[in-house]
């Protein structure tokens, strides 16, 4: 029966130690899932502004003036 017992609390420490991890991992996850989710939001608002942005940069205007003389 005490070995039983034994073997039982072995177990249980095992099941413990194994959610432990995988809870540590999931809030893990849950964090860097957070992370991505906020840079995800904040290229998305640079590209609108950006793609709204009106262009900065004018035209060159090229004059093209025939040449004297004889064609």
């Amino acid at each position: 029966m005490e070995q039983q017992l034994s073997l039982a609390a072995d177990s249980a420490n095992c099941t413990s130690s194994r959610l432990r991890a995988r809870a540590d991992k999931l809030r893990e996850l849950s964090s860097n899932a957070k992370s991505w989710g906020s840079d995800i939001r904040e290229a998305q608002d640079k590209l609108i502004r950006s793609v709204n942005k009106p262009l900065s940069v004018t035209p060159t205007v090229i004059q093209i003036t025939p040449p004297n003389g004889k064609c």
